[in-house]
């Protein structure tokens, strides 16, 4: 018996690690599988109204590091963090 590969190994595990959006968008600490442009595809639209979103899915093998980066005053990761949050008050403040 031959087993075919499908590639479907490399589907992985993903953490979102910003902020939970406005309007059940997306919430923190959601976990997607699947691969890269899977997910990406999948939030295409959350994407295209916070482009930062797309960093902050990470993969979960990576997941402690980044969520310190996250606490991290002065790191990439807190400042896209904080960015996202000022855009999802915007607009629920309707700017």
């Amino acid at each position: 018996e031959v087993n075919v590969d499908t590639g479907a190994d490399s589907k992985e595990q993903y953490v979102y690690i910003g902020p939970t959006l406005p309007s059940g968008q997306l919430k923190c600490n959601s976990v997607f599988i699947g691969t890269a442009e899977e997910i990406k595809e999948a939030l295409k639209k959350v994407i295209e109204k916070y482009p930062l979103v797309e960093k902050m899915i990470v993969p979960v093998s990576e997941l402690a590091q980044k969520k310190q980066k996250v606490k991290t005053a002065g790191t990439i990761y807190n400042k896209f963090y904080h960015d996202i949050e000022s855009a999802a008050a915007a607009e629920v403040k309707g700017v």
